[in-house]
């Protein structure tokens, strides 16, 4: 598969102009040649990123910053209609998407997957009940049970390696 190797770039404070132009190389060229329509998928299910709001549109910040992007530089999209993430990852694997918009890079996916530079960064947290002073740095989490959400974008090995 090829992607679109698009640098995305933070928009605050100006720092992108609304003349901006992207460069592409030879090779994005030719493949954006070869296809009239980039097909784009999201999340419907990763807010505030990618969501569908309650009149079925996608929203969110991934959804604006990529039409944003697309738009400047003049590349025509469409939005691949499953946004259940198994069956956009699929379509990705098969084909049938060529960019997701909110596909953290691992290790394992490199081998799938070109990826640009991060347009965001995202925090993760461990939060507890207030009357919890024990956990203030990763090292506390050593002998703790961490509860985890399956298939999000920091695997349970992630977590096995944070606390040592």
């Amino acid at each position: 598969m090829l992607c679109i190797n698009i640098t995305f770039v933070s928009l605050a404070e100006g720092e992108l102009e609304e003349d901006s132009k992207f460069s592409l190389t030879v090779e994005e060229k030719e493949w954006l040649n070869k296809h009239d329509t980039v097909v784009l998928a999201f999340d419907e299910d990763y807010a505030p990123y990618s969501f569908k709001n309650s009149d079925g549109k996608y929203v969110g910040i991934a959804v604006d910053f990529a039409a944003e992007v697309f738009g400047r530089a003049g590349i025509a999209y469409e939005i691949y209609p499953q946004g259940q993430w198994s069956k956009l990852y699929d379509g990705a694997l098969n084909g049938e998407v060529d960019v997701i918009a909110t596909l953290n890079k691992r290790a394992e996916r490199e081998a799938s997957f070109l990826f640009t530079d991060p347009y965001i960064s995202i925090a993760q947290y461990v939060i507890t009940h207030e009357s919890d002073t024990s956990i203030v740095d990763k090292d506390d989490l050593n002998g703790k049970k961490v509860a985890l959400v399956e298939n999000t974008q920091y695997p349970v090995s992630y977590w096995r390696n944070i606390a040592t």
